[in-house]
């Protein structure tokens, strides 16, 4: 019995699957991944935040000749650095961050083009929307005398301690990634586009740095050295004479942090290529015209 439920089960999936199938994407993406927040500008004109490569991919159904819903990956790197700044109470704070980012999710893209203007374009130029939802996995970490720790389980800001007002920050979370694609047709299975896309997040510790600087006494006998030297690095630079009492700002929490995503992909289509079908369903509309009207 268990044998054949399996079989039915596996069955109705290839059932979908064939009546999918003509309907599927495929598509590729290289670009690069910047971020913004309390260790670079939050504007991204004169951003010090450097930028890393990513890499993602995505299976999608073209619903119809507008609308597609995509699953999507995307493996990518932030960091961030006070060094970099201009902001002389910013270089003079000294932290830095570097941290992997893995999301994945659903997301929905808009053929501006297909659904407005009957296909048209100039130059073949499609502009597509999209927006969605992504489960995504982040884990700060920094270097110190030639090693690298990681900064969440040592609360460099108090969390997590004793008395403390926050606990640890989550390292998996949810954000949501809008943006916009441009794409135009290669041949009748593939496209090449630029995709412009940020993610708004609901944290601000992508960067380790939020608030305050904690009560050094308890975060030394709790977490140890380390996580006292990595809190406060003001004395690492040459000739410093900052103090940062506990309680004083180290961050900014009235804003929480962001990346944005550039680059270039290919999709592929195994069903008709969306950038055609209004072309297609104008000719068969004039081939049905010249037929039930003749002499128009």
């Amino acid at each position: 019995m268990r044998i054949i439920k399996l079989l039915l089960i596996l069955c109705s999936v290839l059932l979908c699957f064939e009546s999918w199938s003509q309907d599927l994407k495929f598509k590729t993406f290289a670009g690069t991944t910047r971020y913004y927040g309390d260790l670079a500008p939050y504007s991204f004109i004169n951003a010090s935040s450097e930028a890393h490569f990513s890499l993602g991919a995505s299976v999608g159904l073209q619903i119809n000749d507008f609308y597609s819903l995509n699953l999507r990956y995307l493996a990518a790197k932030i960091s961030g650095n006070d060094a970099l700044s201009t902001n002389p109470s910013k270089r003079s704070r000294n932290l830095r961050f570097e941290s992997p980012i893995n999301e994945i999710g659903l997301i929905n893209e808009i053929n501006i083009n297909n659904l407005l203007w009957n296909g048209k374009s100039k130059y073949g130029i499609h502009f597509i929307l999209s927006a969605g939802i992504n489960l995504y996995n982040f884990n700060p970490r920094t270097d110190l005398n030639g090693n690298t720790y990681f900064l969440q389980p040592l609360g460099t800001e108090g969390q997590g301690l004793e008395g403390g007002d926050e606990n640890l920050y989550e390292l998996t979370q949810w954000n949501i990634p809008y943006g916009l694609n441009i794409e135009f047709r290669i041949n009748d299975n593939l496209n090449m586009g630029i995709e412009v896309s940020s993610r708004y997040t609901f944290t601000d510790y992508l960067d380790d740095v939020s608030s305050n600087y904690p009560d050094y006494e308890l975060l030394s006998e709790s977490r140890g050295e380390i996580a006292l030297a990595l809190s406060n690095r003001m004395s690492e630079l040459p000739g410093s004479t900052n103090i940062a009492e506990p309680g004083d700002p180290r961050g900014d929490p009235s804003s929480n942090d962001w990346y944005l995503v550039t680059g270039v992909y290919l999709s592929y289509y195994f069903g008709p290529n969306p950038i055609d079908i209004k072309k297609k369903e104008d000719e068969d509309t004039e081939a049905y015209n010249s037929l039930i009207f003749p002499n128009n």
